[in-house]
């Protein structure tokens, strides 16, 4: 196990979550304890270095910024949807809009909504995530789980910014889609963020 997966997995226990959700947070845990390390052999990783992320090693969790942490942050104003925005992977219902009942967060979801959830776990929806540095290299893990019924319709996109200093942190994110029978959906991924930010992102799609 190398330096960076160790320092993820403390990190990962310092992290709180539903209770609901620990079986699936310890199953992840264990999986990322047992994973062989990619190297620029291992034929899916030949061509993403991971050198900087292993120099960089976060040592702490993103917090939310204090002063003008806005400069250089431009949302697309003039979209007609419901926008969530993360700040260094923590929401703020400050800048983000109304939630209607069809979007719930994962900490304030019901008996009913966290048995949807773990099944498969994760109008227009738009979720702006923004990064700041941090003191210290510190991490921001973001997860989006969408799931769309038979016959359903959604368009969502996923915006990723930074602010305009030098940026020292990592971002991961993970997205899954559950599309259901004869349902349709439109995803779009904007990477707008500043070239020294580290970002390894995922999209998963269970299509039926």
């Amino acid at each position: 196990m190398t330096d960076f997966q160790r320092q993820a997995l403390t990190l990962a226990q310092e992290q709180t979550s539903p209770e609901w959700l620990t079986p699936l947070r310890e199953q992840g845990a264990a999986r990322w304890a047992a994973a062989a390390w990619p190297t620029r052999k291992t034929e899916l990783w030949k061509y993403t270095p991971l050198t900087p992320l292993q120099n960089t090693c976060p040592s702490q969790w993103a917090v939310k910024p204090n002063g003008d942490w806005q400069q250089g942050i431009e949302p697309i104003e003039e979209l007609d949807a419901t926008r969530l925005v993360f700040i260094n992977g923590q929401f703020s219902a400050e800048h983000s809009s109304a939630l209607p009942e069809a979007v719930v967060r994962f900490a304030d979801a019901n008996a009913g909504q966290s048995e949807l959830i773990k099944q498969h776990l994760g109008k227009p929806l738009y979720v702006l995530n923004v990064s700041t540095p941090e003191a210290e290299p510190a991490v921001s893990n973001q997860r989006l789980l969408m799931v769309l019924d038979d016959n359903s319709q959604a368009e969502v996109i996923e915006h990723f910014l930074s602010s305009a200093e030098q940026q020292n942190g990592f971002v991961n994110t993970l997205t899954e889609v559950v599309v259901g029978a004869n349902a349709q959906v439109q995803h779009y991924r904007i990477n707008l963020e500043q070239e020294d930010l580290l970002h390894v992102g995922g999209v998963h799609v269970d299509l039926h």
